[in-house]
């Protein structure tokens, strides 16, 4: 596109052409996690039991000192050591358990947290530092279950049986048969969005062309504001896009507008004639008093 108008556009760093509609693969994302962490916390959660039930009735039924007392403080981790030292399982094991149940405590306290990279809010991700925050585990469900079968192997310490599997049975299954159904959901409008990403980055560049030329002479005087509706400057040059034959979705990003008012623009194009519509000269257009898109 026009040099002047390329390096404005990399000052913003998120453009929402959806208008901070949820598009649908970011809802297939945000439901499929959300099933996910229901599973991930009730798993977390028996597995915290289970460890801590192995070694507490372990030690007491073989007349050991108990190495996790009632009343401990820590009692996961002490007992966690505990199957450490009995060389039940390895340390990096260990690590892994203690990092699955931060991500259930996660699931608890900053569960906001760990949806914010699919968040459709144009400035969520300039409130928004994601690297500080906790992300989000899809192998998490995977690796829970994983333990849990791991402590189920360990015969030579004293099982746990509670009725708490049996009543979250029928939940489990029908939760499990959903991830599924939404990761092949997921999948599918992955390589859509691909392909339709690829299909606009062709369109976005139009340096070299008039058009390309219009917006570099126009910058400032495209809209009314940072985020405020296009000019009558701002209109002619989208109808100019159109004639270029960029599609709605380029136009959104090109002119930083969302994409329902890229395509209602592209409606009134149509009604004024299209390809056909008669010539307007930029030139004899009012310019408004605005202040320019970035403050340098």
């Amino acid at each position: 596109m026009g040099q002047l108008w390329a390096k404005s556009m990399e000052r913003r760093k998120y453009i929402d052409a959806f208008g901070s509609r949820v598009p649908a693969l970011e809802a297939a994302v945000i439901h499929l996690r959300a099933l996910q962490m229901i599973l991930a916390l009730f798993y977390a959660e028996d597995l915290k039991r289970t460890v801590r039930h192995m070694i507490q009735a372990s030690d007491r039924f073989g007349s050991k000192l108990p190495r996790v007392p009632p009343g401990a403080k820590n009692p996961v981790d002490k007992a966690l050591g505990a199957l450490v030292s009995d060389g039940a399982i390895t340390k990096a094991e260990k690590t892994e358990i203690v990092e699955l149940i931060d991500f259930r405590n996660n699931i608890g306290h900053q569960i906001q947290n760990l949806l914010a990279d699919v968040a459709a809010g144009r400035h969520v991700r300039d409130i928004i530092d994601l690297p500080k925050h906790p992300k989000y585990r899809p192998d998490a469900v995977e690796r829970l279950k994983h333990f849990r079968q791991r402590l189920e192997n360990l015969h030579q310490y004293v099982g746990l049986f509670d009725f708490d599997g049996i009543v979250f049975a029928s939940a489990e299954k029908v939760l499990s048969r959903e991830i599924i159904r939404l990761r092949k959901r997921i999948e599918k409008l992955a390589r859509k969005r691909t392909a339709v990403i690829k299909a606009v980055n062709l369109e976005l560049s139009v340096r070299g062309t008039p058009v390309g030329a219009d917006l570099d002479r126009y910058t400032v005087h495209l809209r009314y504001g940072l985020d405020g509706p296009l000019t009558t400057i701002g209109a002619e040059i989208c109808y100019r896009l159109f004639e270029a034959g960029k599609s709605p979705m380029a136009v959104s990003h090109i002119l930083r507008i969302s994409l329902a008012a890229a395509s209602q623009r592209q409606r009134a194009w149509t009604k004024l004639g299209g390809m056909r519509r008669p010539r307007v000269d930029l030139n004899a257009l009012k310019k408004p008093r605005i202040r320019p898109l970035y403050d340098d």
